[in-house]
């Protein structure tokens, strides 16, 4: 699993990160944009992509957490921290499908 911006494409957007994570054969995107769908025509896309909720998030996170208060804390008060531990848990639940690649944002 990589990040957008582990690859060096925080620059990129919207129709050029996909673009180039096709290019690069990535198979999945997993994002946090719940706007894609009314940005992008995906029709002709092989990425498969996987949008997930803020309040998704949040509620899976809450769960891992709820008995570590300072690690909840962590999480919702330090930003690197909260990307480091949101690729954690991507990764620990996409290892079975091909290549994915996670953005917050397109």
């Amino acid at each position: 699993m990589d990040a957008a911006f582990e690859r060096g494409w925080s620059n990129l957007r919207n129709g050029a990160l996909l673009d180039r994570a096709e290019a690069d054969g990535y198979e999945l995107l997993v994002t946090t944009d719940q706007n894609l769908c009314h940005q992008q025509n995906l029709a002709d896309r092989q990425l498969a992509l996987v949008v997930l909720h803020d309040k998704a998030l949040l509620r899976v996170m809450t769960s891992l957490m709820k008995d570590d208060t300072e690690l909840f804390k962590q999480f919702m008060d330090n930003t690197g921290f909260k990307q480091w531990m949101t690729n954690a848990v991507f990764e620990l639940a996409c290892k079975q499908a091909g290549p994915p690649l996670h953005t917050a944002n397109l």
